[in-house]
């Protein structure tokens, strides 16, 4: 079973190339894209991201965890990331802390 984590969103805006509105629910299943250098992995994975709480017009609280269970162990804390919808960039973030079942 995947780990989950909270993270800090902030999302693009639709003339930044983004989407028209922040996704709502729990079915939103982009791609991520780690961006450390520490993270040399090429790889892209779908995630799911909940988005809990909007924090600004632009920023949500989210929970995030990889969909399948053969993704790579590389989330923790203070891990920079990119979403994407297909090749298209949304939204950028960063793990906040790793949520404890």
């Amino acid at each position: 079973m995947s780990r989950k984590f909270e993270a800090k969103i902030c999302w693009l805006s639709e003339t930044q190339g983004g989407r028209k509105d922040i996704p709502l629910g729990d079915k939103y299943a982009p791609i991520i894209k780690l961006t450390k250098t520490q993270h040399k992995s090429n790889d892209f994975w779908s995630v799911f991201v909940f988005n809990k709480k909007k924090i600004s017009r632009n920023e949500t609280l989210s929970n995030i965890e990889y969909l399948s269970d053969n993704a790579p162990d590389n989330l923790s804390v203070g891990v920079e990331f990119v979403l994407y919808e297909g090749s298209k960039m949304v939204a950028n973030g960063i793990v906040l802390r790793e949520i404890m079942c």
